[in-house]
């Protein structure tokens, strides 16, 4: 396990990269500084070519309770667009998590897929 910092990197598995939002306590709410630690793992991860999974998790009780707007902070270059943008990218994240496990459900039942967004 790598960092102390608001992402913890771990490798469980060769070839398996495990990145942790570390914010418990704000139920991992995204703020600038855990946003540019993600992407920096997410950028090393690319360059890794033994890496073939990601797992994206969160420490404590929930996996990621949106955007800290509190905790945000004013970032040179930044607009509450971008925020948006990065709200919006979780939400995504989180619909695909959703229906990649409602797939593999569907396949081990034997039945067609639910989707939430279909």
């Amino acid at each position: 396990m790598t960092g102390e910092g608001p992402v913890v990197r771990s490798e469980p598995r060769p070839g398996v990269v495990q990145l942790t939002l570390s914010r418990p306590g704000k139920l991992n709410a995204m703020t600038w500084p855990l946003v540019d630690a993600l992407h920096a793992e997410l950028r090393d991860i690319a360059a890794d070519l033994s890496c073939r999974v990601v797992v994206l998790t969160g420490a404590g009780r929930g996996f990621c309770a949106g955007l800290d707007l509190g905790g945000f902070g004013d970032v040179p270059g930044a607009s509450f667009d971008a925020a948006v943008e990065v709200e919006n990218r979780q939400q995504v994240l989180a619909s695909a998590t959703a229906d990649a496990r409602e797939a593999g459900a569907a396949y081990r039942q034997n039945r067609p897929p639910a989707y939430h967004n279909a």
